[in-house]
């Protein structure tokens, strides 16, 4: 297992160290950087997760951290450069 893993579970520790562990939608906002509507607007659409009671979010933070760890982007592992938008190879150019 790579190292790099934990130092990258340590920089999401951190950027949530402090926090309560149930989030207020400016907390959410303060944190990954983004808007209060655009928190509203992902709650709402669930790409976040949440619940809603009546008009009230429960934000909780470890869930929170659990998608953010989930849905990190890397690099592919065989050294390629990403595709282009519109699925075009640069590889395959040439």
């Amino acid at each position: 297992m790579s190292l790099s893993w934990f130092s990258d579970v340590s920089r999401l520790d951190d950027l949530f160290e402090g926090l309560p562990s149930h989030l207020s939608v400016d907390e959410l906002a303060e944190v990954l950087g983004i808007t209060r509507p655009t928190v509203y607007r992902y709650l709402q659409r669930g790409v976040l997760p949440a619940y809603k009671v009546e008009s009230t979010w429960v934000i909780l933070r470890d869930e929170i951290k659990d998608y953010l760890r989930s849905h990190r982007n890397e690099a592919p592992d065989n050294g390629a450069p990403p595709p282009l938008a519109g699925g075009q190879d640069p590889a395959a150019e040439g």
